[in-house]
């Protein structure tokens, strides 16, 4: 489909899908019968399965359905192959000029003279005609492009052992390639300033890879006089098959019909192996996100403000290949298309925003050479902008693009590195930040919002550290009395899971207060949207049918009607707080999940009916056991105190165990008060994904001290049941609270004391409903723990059965536990 559409036909109008024919009795279907506008097929195609080998018999089906159908030609492929037949001999029939004229099909604005000829001769075998496209190639799914990539750079490592210029060499032999295919869309207007094309040069025997190697390399050179910012040397490869192995590799496909999303993320992916180890930073921001920002910023701010008149600078100052200004650059070269066709623009006008748009409108900057050589390289290939990509490092005080106190974009829209420190720049660049941090995301928002002109917007994905944890409070508030914050929009856990990253992150869009028309002490509401699906799996694989674009047209509507109260859709909850309520926070916390509207709900009802705060109810100043040394540490048997430890001692069904270590009675006696345990004292695990919020009661009898993850609360069992207590934590609204409260991302998560004291307990409720609720819940978890043992007993009895003697699958064993 891809590729009939860039031959010039409309899959809507030009195209029938299983029309009927006859065979004798019986009805068989055309695959696809195109139309090209009309009512009759001017021609086939029969599509067979990209696994099986083109046949005899498939050839005799085509050319029978084209007889049936009286068309002179059709076309037999696999995804892989195509052969276009005369329907009157059989025979292969060539309609190009070039040597893959056999595995070319017509272009629809050469359709009637094709179809001409064939009718003054049917036996025609050769319509050569002023037509030199490239031949048909396949568009791949990311994992065979990923497979293509890996294998072009395997074969450079072994065959050249040049590891570090590997990356180069390949990017400049993609970039050719790529420009070929530019050059074969009529529609760019670009043409190659040589002759030579990759196909052909991969049908050359053995005897005649020297030539191929000549031949590049003049490539190369006619494209440094033309792009010497993008390719500043030639290639370092050396042997002359290298250079065959890799062009014969690259023209097997069609990258432009593999799609934007497949070919960016497969650059990023051969970015990361390549660069690995040289702090790198950057990630593939997956296709449906950007999408997502692009309806958050406004599908229609860059061509429409251009349209009205009105220029627009675009900046991504961490735009590694360019993923984003790629995408919006063609987004909006396809909306002045569509304005044209549409006679809202005159092709005039049309063509004049076109050179505005790629020359004066993005921007970017990367700090590896390597990289924005790459963003470049996309940016040529996708229309032009290149000359505005820049590497530099974003966050010093000259930078090239951007200066800290110098307003000028429009829309800064970037996913900048997570958990970097910038601590390495000088002192003079630091101070010119408002807020004085280390922290590269922190100093990254500063910057983007002193670099955006009044009413101009900031869309950034950022890591949610940055909106909780207590160390970035002090750049949230500056935030919030410079911009007005429009959305927060909470991503899911997966969302960069193909990058093999699982960093809990979220999209923050701003807009840079008009001193001059707003007042920034003025109320409004901040939309916090919790998307619960991008279309990926936890495992990072796409989710098969999908429906994005229906998430996407909800998620632009919600973003140009914001909300007034909660609104559930099937992809996501989204709900309004004023920014009165967010300032009034000591912490001015952004991330979504604290100011859930049914949490805060609860919470204030709980307090109304006389609940209580685990600052008031702990006896004993709240804080964290001291992690002893692990010098110290003895076997049981000559301990006298146990260490409890937040992962491995508390059970996630409120009990305590032995972890294993344990300190000897000396040690015991020299640890800080605020670690040792009393029996009736609740333990909560306060740190770590998937650790924290576990707590359990305290009931053995020998003697305990909590180490340095493991917050201990002493209440007064006359007004809360310590076993009630523990349960509230670990498996009730408790444990929604500590999910709430806690602060940081990915595994370094904790939950802060005083957030520990914040949490409400419904201690209106009698310590004999306390415990009966505490009892009943235990019943049911020992209930349940019972029936898994004796489901996994009877599955590991029935398949030692079946082997006819006992299986011992110790993997199995710990999977069923599990």
């Amino acid at each position: 489909m891809p590729y009939l559409q860039r031959r010039g036909y409309e899959i809507d109008t030009d195209l029938t899908f299983e029309l009927p024919t006859t065979d004798g009795l019986v009805a068989q279907f055309v695959d696809i019968c195109v139309t090209a506008g009309g009512k009759a097929p001017k021609f086939l195609i029969e599509a067979k399965r990209q696994s099986r080998r083109l046949s005899a018999k498939d050839r005799e089906q085509a050319l029978k359905y084209g007889r049936s159908l009286k068309v002179p030609f059709v076309v037999l492929t696999n995804g892989v192959d195509l052969l276009l037949l005369n329907t009157v001999t059989g025979q292969p029939l060539r309609v190009a000029d070039s040597k893959a004229g056999k595995e070319i099909i017509p272009h629809k604005t050469q359709l009637s003279k094709v179809l001409k000829r064939l009718k003054e001769n049917p036996l025609a075998s050769d319509l050569r005609q002023d037509d030199t496209s490239l031949p048909y190639r396949p568009g791949v799914p990311l994992k065979q492009l990923n497979a293509l990539f890996t294998r072009c750079h395997n074969k450079i490592r072994s065959l050249e052992k040049d590891e570090d210029n590997a990356f180069a060499d390949f990017s400049k032999l993609l970039f050719l390639r790529l420009l070929e295919e530019k050059a074969d869309d009529p529609v760019a207007g670009f043409e190659l300033p040589y002759s030579a094309r990759f196909h052909e040069l991969a049908e050359r025997s053995n005897t005649q890879h020297d030539q191929v190697k000549t031949l590049v390399d003049e490539m190369i050179s006619i494209c440094r006089k033309q792009y010497g910012d993008v390719i500043t040397s030639g290639l370092h490869i050396k042997r002359a098959s290298t250079y065959h192995y890799l062009v014969s590799e690259l023209s097997k496909i069609s990258f432009t019909d593999s799609g934007l999303d497949t070919k960016g993320a497969a650059f990023e992916y051969f970015v990361r192996a390549t660069l690995k180890g040289k702090k790198l930073g950057q990630y593939f921001t997956p296709r449906q996100l950007v999408e997502l920002m692009l309806e958050m910023v406004g599908p229609d701010l860059i061509v429409g403000t251009m349209a009205s008149g009105n220029d627009v600078k675009i900046l991504d100052p961490a735009c590694g290949t360019g993923g984003f200004l790629v995408f919006l650059l063609k987004h909006a070269l396809d909306d002045i298309e569509a304005r044209k066709k549409a006679r809202k623009l005159t092709p005039a006008a049309a063509e004049k925003l076109r050179t505005k748009l790629m020359e004066e409108t993005f921007y970017g900057i990367d700090a590896n050479s390597g990289v924005a050589s790459s963003a470049k390289m996309n940016m040529i290939i996708s229309g032009d902008g290149h000359t505005n990509i820049v590497c530099a490092n974003s966050l010093a005080k000259h930078s090239g693009l951007w200066e800290l106190d110098r307003p000028e974009y429009d829309l800064i829209i970037s996913n900048p590195p997570f958990g970097t420190s910038e601590a390495d720049l000088p002192a003079a660049d630091l101070s010119g930040y408002p807020v004085q941090t280390t922290k590269g995301q922190l100093l990254f928002l500063q910057h983007m919002v002193r670099s955006v002109v009044p009413r101009g917007l900031v869309c950034t994905v950022i890591d949610d550290g940055a909106l909780n944890n207590n160390d970035a409070s002090a750049t949230r508030r500056w935030i919030g009395d410079n911009a007005r914050i429009k959305s927060v929009v909470s991503l899911p856990a997966v969302t960069f899971k193909p990058n093999k990253i699982s960093v809990k992150s979220s999209v923050l869009l701003l807009e840079r207060f008009d001193l001059e028309q707003e007042d920034p002490e003025e109320e409004y509401s901040i939309t916090f949207v919790e998307l619960k699906s991008l279309g990926f799996h936890s495992s990072g694989e796409l989710i098969r049918n999908f429906e994005f674009d229906k998430l996407r047209r909800e998620f632009g509507q919600l973003m140009a009607e914001p909300p007034t109260k909660t609104v559930v859709s099937e992809h996501f909850r989204a709900f309004p707080v004023s920014i009165l309520e967010v300032a009034s926070d000591n912490g001015f916390r952004l991330d979504c999940k604290f100011w859930d509207a049914e949490v805060r709900h609860r919470i204030k009802e709980i307090r109304e009916r006389g609940g209580q705060t685990l600052g008031e109810l702990n006896t004993i100043a709240t804080d964290r056991g001291v992690s002893p040394k692990a010098i110290s540490y003895v076997d049981g048997d000559d301990g006298y105190a146990m260490v409890i430890k937040a992962g491995s001692s508390i059970t996630p069904f409120g009990q305590v165990i032995d972890s294993g270590d344990w300190l000897e009675k000396a040690t015991f006696e020299e640890a800080a008060d605020r670690s040792k345990i009393e029996p009736g004292d609740v333990l909560l695990s306060s740190t770590g994904d998937g650790t924290l919020g576990k707590a359990a009661l305290y009931d053995l009898d020998v003697a305990a001290v909590a180490d340095g993850h493991v917050t201990v609360l002493r209440v007064d069992p006359e007004v809360v049941d310590p076993r009630f207590l523990a349960d509230y934590l670990r498996a009730g609204f408790g444990r929604v609270q500590s999910n709430r409260l806690f602060t940081g991302s990915t595994g370094l998560i904790e939950l802060p004391k005083e957030n520990v004291e914040s949490i409400v307990v419904p201690t209106y409720l009698s310590i004999a409903e306390q415990q009966q609720m505490s009892e009943q819940l235990r019943q049911a978890e020992t209930s349940a723990q019972a029936a898994i043992r004796t489901a996994e007993e009877s599955l590991h009895a029935a398949r030692g059965a079946f082997a006819g003697f006992e299986i011992l699958d110790t993997a199995l064993d710990e999977q069923l536990t599990a």
